[in-house]
């Protein structure tokens, strides 16, 4: 077997002043694996970013190029592997300095890499955009305004404090994540093909969470008066929200085959109720107060209220 060994490789090790390059844009391709890490400098007097790159190969021969691109304020670094089959690995690291507070956008488009950003809490994106294949997506306290997270046979997990817009989509894989966000987003999306969904949520105004394959298990944490649309769908999985009792509006819960069942609490009310079908009110419900729907194919429904 042959092992892998360090290369060094022009523009393995790059600085830039994030002020002026507020933009970062990753893209990985071709032949080789690695990860991507975001974490903070150790010294907390520079105000330099910089992006160090390990290459691991097992032949001298193998071709890896790295290319830096600056235009305006986006700084664009294209790491390249082999167009044919070898054994190469990355390790990439994206260290911010403690100086930067903010970021317009940071973007991955990636090949068989996992990206991983470390506790950053006191670093805000306004786009953190993260797109691969054959790796998983992982975040400590991750702060933007939107945050668009796609994986292709890995998982997404992490927690975020989005302002606005949070999506993760993912196939051969699952999503547990958490959003700690203290006022309500616009949106949260979650689709999962062949992979189970769950997590706690800080619920939005428009929430959906659906899988093939898989089951849903969410707690969703609610204020008073906020208005929701929810709607969580399962193809061969079992679908359970558990909500905030605060919540007031209508709910729809069905099945083609499994049992539903609702929290029998003194303000909600059924209007149909048996075993595959539960709909009814719970509180005040008025024009635009909020909607509830389960539904799955394959197994059984449950909406709970604490």
């Amino acid at each position: 077997m042959c092992e892998l060994k360090h290369m060094d490789v022009e523009n393995d090790k790059i600085e830039f002043d994030p002020e002026k390059y507020n933009n970062i844009s990753i893209k990985v391709t071709g032949h080789l694996h690695g990860t991507i890490t975001l974490l903070r400098a150790n010294n907390p007097d520079t105000t330099l970013c910089q992006i160090i790159n390990k290459i691991y190969v097992t032949d001298d021969h193998i071709k890896v190029k790295i290319t830096p691109t600056y235009s305006e304020n986006q700084l664009t670094l294209l790491i390249e592997g082999p167009i044919h089959y070898a054994k190469v690995k990355h390790e990439t690291e994206v260290i911010f300095p403690h100086s930067l507070k903010s970021l317009e956008s940071f973007t991955v488009v990636a090949t068989n890499t996992s990206v991983e950003a470390l506790a950053l809490p006191t670093l805000f994106f306004d786009r953190y955009n993260i797109q691969t294949t054959n790796g998983s997506i992982d975040s400590r306290l991750l702060k933007s305004t939107n945050v668009i997270l796609q994986s292709t046979n890995g998982s997404i997990t992490g927690t975020y404090q989005p302002l606005a817009n949070f999506i993760a989509e993912t196939s051969n894989g699952g999503i547990d994540s958490s959003i700690t966000s203290s006022s309500q987003l616009s949106n949260i999306e979650l689709k999962s093909v062949n992979g189970s969904i769950k997590g706690f949520y800080r619920f939005s105004t428009n929430f959906l969470a659906e899988t093939t394959n898989g089951s849903i298990n969410i707690q969703g944490h609610l204020k008073e008066n906020e208005n929701i649309d929810a709607r969580l769908g399962s193809t061969n999985g079992a679908v359970a929200l558990t909500l905030s009792k605060v919540y007031a509006g209508r709910f729809q819960l069905e099945t083609s085959w499994g049992p539903t069942s609702v929290s029998e609490l003194n303000d909600v009310k059924f209007d149909n109720f048996s075993r595959s079908v539960k709909t009814g009110t719970k509180g005040l419900a008025r024009p635009g107060s909020g909607n509830i729907k389960l539904s799955t194919m394959n197994a059984g429904a449950k909406l709970e209220f604490i």
